[in-house]
């Protein structure tokens, strides 16, 4: 498996791009960066997005993904989300105001997007993967994924205030290679992170580890606060990766 990070920012700045994976070139995981990243080639290799909650980070650059991919469209795009994240992004985004509703659209070929609802600990296949929805505690109704494939599993954490949840729900998954999880700010914003749901350094350090094996790979930090988080990260003193936009991973 071959995890792409296409933007791991819990914001955008110069050299930050919001939160947006790729899984083995044809599954993203969330959209706030897609179209930044990727060329034409790239982004024409995508049929299916995993979209953990709506929040314009995770989902800024989808409508210029439908876009861009329209007029040659030979397949639809399908969106897998929440039954609250994808009424949400109908009724927010793609409501023929914000952006064309292209789950109404339809060229010559293709219909363009088709949006299906999953449910939470009901696996569900995208492409050659196998995915389960684990819900995460955000403000609004969020979100993580457990990605699987033959030999290997990763979990990819939504936004979320509470590590010990996750530790929980990954245990005992002896495939587990990877947790990506979200660290958005140094812990003098604490209260903070309680109210808009985002763990900060303090937060983790009592559920670590969160798997006896898998790797921690850090994401999400907020671009103006980096150094100070990740100071405070590598004072935990556990094993951990902060990851970088474009680093490619795999497992």
């Amino acid at each position: 498996m071959k995890l792409h990070v296409l933007g791991c920012s819990g914001g955008s700045a110069p050299g930050h791009q919001p939160t947006s994976f790729l899984v083995d070139d044809c599954v993203a995981i969330d959209g706030g960066a897609i179209t930044t990243v990727l060329c034409e080639e790239g982004q024409e290799k995508i049929d299916h997005v995993l979209i953990s909650h709506c929040h314009l980070d995770h989902v800024a650059t989808l409508p210029f993904l439908l876009d861009n991919r329209f007029a040659r469209q030979r397949r639809p795009i399908r969106f897998y989300g929440s039954e609250s994240t994808l009424d949400d992004l109908k009724t927010g985004l793609f409501n023929n105001r914000i952006w064309p509703d292209f789950t109404q659209l339809k060229n010559r070929k293709s219909v363009a997007l088709e949006l299906q609802i999953v449910h939470e600990h009901q696996p569900f296949p995208v492409a050659h993967l196998k995915v389960t929805a684990h819900t995460m505690v955000h403000p609004i109704p969020c979100f993580g994924f457990l990605v699987e494939d033959a030999d290997s599993s990763i979990f990819i954490a939504g936004d979320t205030s509470d590590a010990d949840a996750i530790r929980a729900f990954c245990a005992d998954r002896p495939t587990l290679k990877a947790i990506v999880l979200e660290v958005s700010w140094p812990d003098r914003m604490e209260e903070l992170g309680r109210i808009a749901g985002h763990v900060v350094p303090k937060f983790l350090a009592p559920a670590l580890p969160l798997h006896p094996s898998a790797e921690l790979l850090i994401s999400h930090v907020k671009p103006f606060y980096r150094d100070e988080v990740l100071t405070e990260l590598r004072a935990l003193g556990a094993p951990m990766r902060i990851l970088e936009d474009g680093d490619v991973l795999t497992f």
